[in-house]
């Protein structure tokens, strides 16, 4: 058998006018996107790419594996417009 547990979770969190937001908590690579102005991504293991909104300067190092924890925004769009944006809460490094 393998680990069936999921590697993304979503949780509702709540609601902001008529639209709910979800917290979700990603393990992946974070790389850099020559797009536009420039964009920090996560690169979940599942191969789903997402904007990090506002990354902290410990996470805008490419090719760092890290955990992250926050609230995927769809009430906002980006130059990038590379993948569902995500608002970093809090964030472990991995290795």
């Amino acid at each position: 058998m393998g680990n069936l547990e999921p590697r993304a979770q979503r949780i509702p969190h709540y609601q902001n006018r008529g639209k709910t937001r979800m917290s979700i908590q990603v393990i992946g690579v974070i790389e850099h996107q020559d797009i536009g102005t420039g964009a920090w991504t996560l690169v979940a293991e599942s191969g789903e790419t997402y904007e990090l909104k506002d990354a902290p300067p410990e996470l805008q190092q490419p090719q760092l594996k890290v955990k992250v924890a926050g609230q995927i925004r769809d009430d906002i769009m980006t130059m990038a417009m590379i993948g569902p944006v995500l608002e970093v809460q809090s964030f472990e490094l991995l290795g």
